[in-house]
């Protein structure tokens, strides 16, 4: 964890704070930390069209994916 935060703090990685940053006002906005639930979506059909509700774990799925674990 030290090493991909060491990452994200050098000056040429502006686009990939960018993109944390938009996850994590993504998280923020369905309930923040409190909203991740052992889930990973609902599939759904409506009107004909197939739909993923997915909460919480996209935005955790893209934050965790960026500091590369």
């Amino acid at each position: 964890m030290v090493k991909a935060l060491k990452d994200l703090q050098k000056p040429d990685n502006v686009e990939k704070l960018s993109k944390l940053k938009i996850q994590i006002e993504k998280l923020e906005a369905i309930g923040g930390a409190s909203s991740i639930v052992p889930s990973e979506g609902l599939v759904f059909k409506y009107k004909g069209d197939i739909y993923k509700f997915t909460g919480a774990f996209a935005p955790v799925n893209q934050i965790l994916g960026s500091l590369k674990f």
